[in-house]
């Protein structure tokens, strides 16, 4: 009865017409269909029946209720059973009964179809027959509202609107969701037209969308936006028996799913081509807009100094509004946006007019019709508040949860948006410090398409590597590939699309058009996008020569060693796998001083002497090769002598098997190749020394830009100023202090070999000799000077200048080192590259060379801080006591005068550093005094001044126009060319290394085009050695090192226009 849902249920027009066939066929005045479930009666359906409701019955009377089968009683005032019932209780008169049970399914009783009389009868059987018939009929009837029933629980369970209309529009089926929709009961609603609900009054557009569905009652699908809450439906209708089948579905987060994942796609489009913020922006508030109708979204950015806004996107708000809020302060009260940026916080204002945090502001507000304001600071990945987003309503309004998470999602897209701005921003100017970078750095730096087949960037030092121009590889991409050796070119691939470990390396040989040849490392690196499509492919060759020529070196060396330990039977064993014994040659005791002779215990003794740390590893491999089908193995691992020290060993197994493939003997040999290793670690120190000169080199270059201006301006404000004026000393200080950085700048090009020198036959015993006054003063009386120079002559190609302060350095070193007193030694000596174990190991030219020692008795250096020594700023001194450069620069004069430098050094026992220089031929030239310089000269010559560093730029320009001359000066190579080709000058003063495509040494190659006879001058922070090679300079062109004095460019400038060509 429960399942049935019977009791308290409403009158129902089916059942009370079965009631009515029932009493017509029995021809009786009444009929009814009663329910029980044993304690109450329920009248579903009556006709004729106007007594109050039932009442319990006794038992028996209750038997009628529950019987299986049909009850007759035509007499029914006689039957006592009768009188028991409750129908006889509601009225005293009826006489006759007939009742036919209501079975369900199990043939349970739920009740009965009665007929009741006044008077007595009898029934035909086909009368009962008939009343049975009903009987079903009722039962059918109530299943089938059972059933209707759970259908209508399932639909009211489900999120959608589900409505049935009949043909003319009403509605004649609601389920629960959709009394929530329309704003009404379900009684309510039934029966009235759909257009004419509550919701349709404000959603003018969904009430035309529904009449025009009504007045075409075919299946379609269409969605829409409700204005006053911004949810946005799908809407389905089907045709069914019953009517017009509505099914509503509320798509609102899928929608705002979709429209975001769009906008996000879109505003990313418009990045990638390049479209302005505003641009982007705009796409986003636009869509913003389009999801939510009722809705006008903001965009405000926030100024770098964090504290004031500026207009963003808002294509629905009134400009003159945009325009008011532009340039106002955040702060703690400053509407919904400011308030949020201020405070880090989203901001949910509901009624602008009555909101403290619009007191100040809700006058611009509320007259353009906008009441409510949600508002989320846009925060950027770094932390940083870069924006506000934020929605407008024209009406007092709350969020929902769902807002809340949208109004946050269109915040991180516009972060996004944002963020993508401000890096390619600062890609565009890191691209112009990438260039500045790569043109400067000793390695070729390419990009190229993932096909190879166009190269988008190269930098110039190309054009050294491959003695092919730039503009050549631009036009044909490929030409690059002809210029490698015909033995390495097919093991290189010009366009690889795989890249194993990230990148793809190879070694290769390149024949310059001069015929010379040199190793290069080329390493590749893909650039993919999001979806993992190679986009570019970016690259960086290095000349790799002398590595490979030390490489070689090495190789040859160990094969030496590997025939010598072959001939001297360098530690052979031989291992017989099934009875485990191994076998050793005489070479194991003198190799490793061990006696293991007993072939029986050998191998145990061997794995004993395994560095612990190696043992599990070589155990493994070992057993591995025994189990695979390997026929030869080489492993590394360490060794215990029979002093205790570990040796580093190799060893080359061979594999023998018998017919099955089972490995039956070992046969190896153990080889010691410490040494080996140690010479590896010294050729990485070298590179990373290299290295490590090549960035200060390009550091110490700008550095003289700088020093120029402010030297020449200390000079001019000297010059000018009276004696007796106070700035006069101001002026001396900046000159001074300009003076020391050129010296520090001179350190840092002499380590990267990039000072200029002026190499000549110096007399090296004679240079020590003029020192040892100089000497004894800078050292002090505690230090013991000792000076063993050669009797031969020393006559070395060398910068004496630089040699003299090189030999200082040491010293002052030594000295540091003694500081409670000591003895210091300096030597020379003749020596030869053939038979000097030092120079041997330095792979120099062959030939003779000066070796100039200096030692000391002091604390010394331990090996970390040994290994370290040459590195430039390094220092073990204390704050304030060194610049750390000192043997920074001895390192780097020494290799640019073609020379070695060994240190030896240990704690407690002194240090003793070795300078080798090549011996030089003829005799010394004798040092004269140097005359007055001249007073600058000055001219009246047309001079085009090339300079891309504006402060350079402008102060030579000012010194040559202080001289008398007419300069014209540009910022780059282009210009220049341009003011060439429009009209003559007398002299082209010229940057070396300067962007945009066109260097100092292209713009002189064109400019000697125009004008042969042109004089030229070039102007550098580096030697003429990096600047021009060992070509040297052509006839009319000068070089000016920076920094240099006024009267260096004055004179260099005059002899320049005197010389000429």
């Amino acid at each position: 009865m429960q399942d049935f849902d019977i009791f308290g249920s409403e009158p129902d027009v089916e059942f009370e017409g079965l009631a009515q066939i029932a009493a017509h066929l029995c021809d009786a005045p009444i009929g009814l269909i009663v329910f029980s479930d044993g304690n109450r009666q329920w009248i579903k359906a009556s006709v004729g029946w106007s007594a109050p409701a039932l009442k319990s019955a006794a038992s028996s009377g209750q038997s009628i209720l529950f019987s299986q089968d049909i009850q007759i009683l035509d007499d029914s005032g006689k039957d006592g059973t009768f009188r028991k019932t409750p129908f006889y209780a509601a009225d005293k008169d009826l006489r006759f009964y007939v009742g036919v049970p209501l079975l369900a399914g199990d043939c349970l009783p739920l009740g009965m179809l009665c007929v009741l009389d006044y008077k007595s009868r009898s029934l035909k059987s086909s009368q009962k027959t008939a009343l049975r018939a009903v009987a079903d009929q009722v039962m059918t009837l109530l299943n089938r509202r059972k059933d209707q029933q759970r259908l209508h629980s399932v639909i009211d369970s489900v999120p959608d609107i589900f409505m049935i209309l009949a043909s003319d529009g009403t509605i004649g089926f609601l389920n629960d969701q959709a009394t929530t929709f329309l704003g009404c009961g379900k009684a309510e609603g039934i029966g009235r037209h759909l257009v004419e609900m509550p919701v349709f009054k404000d959603e003018l557009a969904l009430a035309s969308k529904f009449s025009e569905v009504l007045e075409t009652p075919t299946p379609t699908r269409f969605e829409v936006a409700l204005k006053t809450s911004g949810a946005w439906l799908e809407v389905a209708t089907s045709s069914a028996p019953a009517g017009l089948v509505i099914q509503i579905r509320d798509i609102t987060d899928s929608k705002r799913t979709d429209f975001q994942d769009a906008t996000a796609s879109r505003a990313l489009e418009l990045v990638s081509s390049g479209a302005t913020l505003e641009e982007v922006l705009d796409s986003i508030a636009r869509a913003v807009d389009q999801l939510m109708p009722g809705v006008s979204s903001s965009i405000l950015l926030l100024d770098p100094d964090g504290i004031h806004v500026r207009h963003g996107a808002a294509p629905r708000l009134p400009d003159s509004y945009n325009k008011a809020l532009h340039g106002l302060a955040i702060g703690p009260r400053t509407g919904s946006c400011g308030t949020a940026m201020y405070r880090r916080e989203p901001v949910i204002v509901t009624d602008i007019a009555n909101d403290p945090l619009w007191e100040d502001y809700k006058d611009l507000a509320v007259p353009h019709g906008l009441r409510a304001c949600w508002s989320i600071p846009v925060i950027a990945s770094n932390g940083e508040v870069v924006a506000s987003f934020a929605l407008y309503w024209n009406e007092p309004k709350a969020p929902k949860a769902a807002d809340h998470v949208m109004v946050e999602r269109y915040a991180n897209l516009v972060a996004v948006a944002v963020e993508r701005h401000r890096k390619d921003h600062a890609l565009k100017e890191s691209e112009l410090r990438f260039r500045e970078i790569a043109e400067t750095i000793g390695e070729v730096f390419w990009i190229s398409s993932p096909k190879a087949d166009e190269i988008y960037y190269v930098s110039p030092l190309y054009e050294k590597f491959w003695g092919q121009s730039c503009e050549e590889l631009y036009r044909n991409p490929m030409i690059w590939v002809d210029a490698i050796h015909e033995d390495d070119r097919p093991q290189v691939d010009p366009a690889p699309q795989e890249f194993p470990n990230g990148s793809y390396d190879a070694q290769y040989r390149v024949v310059r058009p001069d015929g010379s040849t040199i190793w290069i490392q080329d390493r590749h690196f893909p650039v993919y996008d999001s979806q993992g499509t190679l986009l570019r492919v970016v690259g960086v060759v290095t000349d790799i020569t002398e590595q490979k020529m030390a490489a070689e070196r090495l190789k040859l060396q160990e094969e030496r060693y590997r025939l010598a330990a072959k001939i001297v039977s360098d530690v052979i064993w031989d291992r017989d796998i099934a009875s485990n014994t191994v076998w050793w040659s005489d070479g194991l005791p003198e190799v490793f001083g061990h006696d293991w002779s007993d072939p029986h215990t050998s191998r145990q003794l061997w794995r004993e002497h395994v560095h612990p740390d190696d043992r599990e590893r070589v155990f493994k491999e070992l057993q591995d090769l025994v189990e695979n089908d390997a026929g030869f193995w080489s492993m590394e691992y360490r060794l215990r002598r029979a002093d205790g020290k570990y040796v580093n060993v190799s060893n080359d197994i061979v594999i023998i098997r018998d017919k099955n493939g089972k490995a039956v003997r070992m046969l190896g040999c153990t080889t010691d190749i410490t040494e080996r290793k140690v010479m590896e670690e010294q050729v990485r120190q070298s590179q990373r020394l290299e290295a490590v000169g090549q960035i200060t080199g390009g550091v110490a270059h700008d550095f003289n830009n700088l020093l120029t201006v402010i030297l020449s301006n200390a000079e001019e404000l000297e010059e000018n100023l009276p004696p007796s004026s106070s700035l006069q000393a101001l002026a001396e200080l900046t000159r001074i202090a300009a003076e020391r950085g050129a010296e520090l700048i001179s350190s840092l090009l002499a380590f990267s070999r990039q000072q200029p020198l002026n190499p000549k036959p110096t007399d090296v015993n004679a240079l020590i000799s003029n020192m040892a006054n100089l000497l004894r003063r800078a050292l002090g009386a505690q230090i013991s000077i000792s000076m063993r120079l050669n009797g031969s002559p020393a006559q070395a190609m060398v910068d004496s200048p630089q040699l003299e302060s090189a030999i200082l350095n040491l010293c002052i070193n030594a000295r540091d080192a003694m500081p409670e007193g000591g003895e210091l030694i300096i030597e020379t000596e003749n020596v030869s590259a053939a038979s000097d174990a030092v120079l041997q190991k330095a792979n120099l030219q062959t030939g003779d060379y000066l070796l100039l020692s200096v030692t000391d008795n002091g604390s010394g250096m331990d090996a970390q801080t040994l290994a370290h020594a040459f590195e430039p700023f390094f220092t073990t001194k204390e704050v304030g006591k060194g610049s750390g450069l000192g043997l920074s620069m001895v390192y780097g004069f020494v290799k640019q005068s073609k020379g070695h430098i060994d240190v030896q050094s240990k704690p407690a026992k002194g240090t003793r550093t070795r300078l080798y220089f090549p011996l030089a031929q003829g005799d010394a030239p004798q040092r004269t005094h140097q005359t007055r310089r001249p007073r600058s000269a000055a001219g009246t010559e047309r001079i085009l001044l090339v300079e891309d560093d504006d402060l350079v730029r402008r102060n030579v320009c000012s010194q040559l126009t202080l001289l008398g001359y007419d300069v014209t000066s540009v910022a780059d190579g282009h210009q220049a060319l341009r003011k060439l080709e429009e009209g003559r000058f007398n002299l082209l003063f010229t940057d070396l290394v300067m962007p945009g495509g066109v260097s100092g040494q292209k713009l002189a190659t064109e400019a000697r085009r125009l004008d042969p006879a042109l004089p030229i001058i070039f102007s550098s922070g580096y030697s003429e050695d990096a600047v021009v090679g060992k070509r040297g300079l052509e006839t009319g062109v000068h070089l000016l090192a920076k920094p240099y004095r006024r009267h260096q460019l004055a004179e260099t400038v005059r002899k320049a226009l005197d010389t000429g060509t």
